[in-house]
C-alpha cells in the first residue's frame, strides 16, 4: 500500500493517494504511516485539491458565509470617510482570514487528528510532533510550528531508540549546544 500511495502522490492523484493512505493507517496506524497520510492531505491542499467540497462541508460553509457577510457589510460602507475606510479594511481582512481558514480546514483537521493520535505519555518517536510542526508551517502558523519543533528538540533524550529522527536530531542538538557554549 505504501508504494501505491507514493506512486499516486507522484502522479499528483492525491485523492487516490489519500484513499490508499487512509487504508494504510487503518491497517497499521504507526507514526510513520500517520505522517504519510497527513503529508498527502497537506499536498492535496497545497495543490488546490482539497478533499472537501465547501458546498458539502458544513464547517466550510459556515466560514464562507461569515466571509460573505463581512464583504457585504464592507460594501455598504462609504469609504470616502476615513473612519469608514478603517472599518472597511477591517471587514475585508476578516473576510480574507475566514476564507483562508476554510481553505485550510483539511490541514487544521490533520493537526487535530495527529494530536488525538498522540499517546498520553507523549510522542516518543518525535515523528508526530515534527509532522504537526510541518502542518502548522503549511498553514502559515509559524509560532505554533516553532512550539512543536522545540518540543521535539527538548525531548531528544526521551525519544525511543528506534526513532528514525533520533540520530540526526542528536547531531543537530549537539551542534547547537556547541555553538551556544
Amino acid at each position: 500500500l505504501l508504494v501505491a500511495v507514493k506512486y499516486y502522490a507522484r502522479q499528483n492523484n492525491y485523492q487516490k493517494a489519500r484513499e490508499l493512505a487512509q487504508k494504510l493507517v487503518e491497517h497499521d496506524g504507526s507514526e510513520s504511516h500517520l505522517v504519510v497520510y497527513t503529508d498527502i492531505i497537506a499536498q492535496q491542499v497545497k495543490n488546490g485539491q482539497s478533499s472537501s467540497d465547501p458546498s458539502l462541508d458544513s464547517e466550510a460553509q459556515k466560514l464562507l458565509k461569515q466571509a460573505e457577510d463581512r464583504e457585504q457589510q464592507a460594501g455598504e460602507l462609504n469609504t470616502e470617510l476615513p473612519s469608514q475606510q478603517e472599518e472597511y479594511d477591517r471587514l475585508i481582512n476578516e473576510a480574507e482570514d475566514l476564507r483562508k481558514q476554510a481553505s485550510l480546514l483539511d490541514i487544521t483537521r490533520s493537526v487535530n487528528y495527529l494530536i488525538a493520535k498522540k499517546p498520553l505519555g507523549g510522542d516518543k518517536s518525535g515523528l508526530l510532533d515534527l509532522q504537526i510542526a510541518k502542518l502548522y508551517l503549511a498553514a502559515d502558523q509559524r509560532d505554533n510550528a516553532k512550539e512543536y519543533i522545540w518540543r521535539v528538540v527538548d525531548n531528544t533524550n526521551t525519544l525511543r531508540q528506534d526513532s528514525p529522527i533520533l540520530e540526526p536530531l542528536q547531531e543537530v542538538v549537539g551542534a547547537y549546544n556547541t555553538a551556544q557554549a
